[in-house]
């Protein structure tokens, strides 16, 4: 069980690209609308490290709420930023598709989040709490 978490799954691969190459993006605007320079091994090294707690920190080992609380909201920021990238019409159907996936997720006896739990308790890699709850 212990080697199972070791082993990088898809999901965590995709968080830390995520966490890296976006927060990298972000980064690189906002230090180029305020004129501050940064060398790219600096940078390198502040992303992965960033990358890293990141996608321990949402996954693996409870954290305190703020930090986690804190990683929650820069997904979110993320995914915002993301959907400037879209026209305007597919954002606000990504946005009712997403709310309706929630809805389900919550409301439905079967949904998703009751199967993933599901799953989850019969793998015993993550309880139903840690699965449900932010903190």
């Amino acid at each position: 069980m212990l080697a199972d978490m070791y082993n990088m799954t898809w999901q965590e691969g995709h968080i830390m690209n995520v966490f890296f190459l976006i927060t990298g993006l972000l980064i690189i605007l906002l230090c180029q609308k305020a004129n501050v320079h940064i060398d790219a091994f600096s940078l390198a090294y502040i992303l992965l490290n960033f990358s890293v707690v990141g996608t321990i920190a949402t996954l693996y080992v409870p954290t305190p709420l703020l930090m986690k609380q804190f990683y929650m909201v820069w997904i979110g920021i993320i995914v915002a930023y993301i959907f400037t990238w879209i026209p305007e019409w597919t954002g606000w159907v990504l946005l009712i598709l997403m709310a309706l996936y929630d809805i389900a997720a919550v409301l439905i006896p079967g949904g998703p989040l009751r199967v993933r739990g599901l799953f989850a308790k019969r793998i015993e890699l993550v309880s139903f709490k840690h699965v449900c709850t932010l903190g």
